[in-house]
């Protein structure tokens, strides 16, 4: 992984750049890259919350991105079904892999909730990053699924909402008590 080109990519995936998101997800070279992304995202977000928690927040932060991993592979293989399962696009053979890739990426704007741990902004720009993301879900997924309008990935994205919440939250909730 070259780090310009992995910035590069990182920079496009946040800027919404649909034909980024076509090219991750066709390229299997970039799975460890997405990983990196969403480790990077929930790192984001545990720094974040330093401000909130102190010694608490500096133990949870393992188990934030922990949480982040499993979340992301919770997030792709729902909306991998949900996706070319339920509300199937043009795109013939799209893989896991493929969805992981494109949903990885789209969590580039997250990194940016480190700075949340700025007194004051943590709440705001945990908003902004948040929309950013769901944002960014939709057009990987378009780009991803082979969808020629935003109205089936927002359907995949609705279709998975309540199950990954559900996940996350059991994790979550696992987590905490061990």
């Amino acid at each position: 992984m070259r780090l310009a080109g992995f910035g590069r990519r990182l920079a496009r995936a946040a800027t919404l750049d649909g034909s980024a998101y076509s090219e991750l997800a066709a390229d299997r070279s970039a799975t460890g890259e997405a990983l990196l992304v969403v480790l990077a995202t929930g790192l984001a977000t545990g720094i974040s919350s330093l401000d909130e928690g102190g010694a608490r927040a500096v133990r949870d932060l393992p188990a934030g991105i922990l949480l982040a991993f499993i979340g992301w592979v919770v997030g792709a293989s729902i909306a991998y079904v949900a996706g070319t399962k339920v509300l199937r696009g043009r795109q013939a053979d799209v893989s896991w892999g493929m969805v992981a890739r494109a949903v990885g990426f789209a969590q580039a704007p997250g990194v940016l909730r480190v700075f949340g741990a700025i007194p004051g902004l943590g709440p705001t720009i945990a908003i902004v990053t948040l929309f950013w993301q769901f944002i960014a879900m939709t057009v990987a997924l378009r780009q991803t699924l082979g969808y020629t309008s935003y109205w089936r990935p927002l359907g995949v994205l609705a279709i998975g909402f309540i199950p990954y919440i559900a996940t996350v939250w059991w994790f979550t909730t696992l987590l905490a008590v061990s």
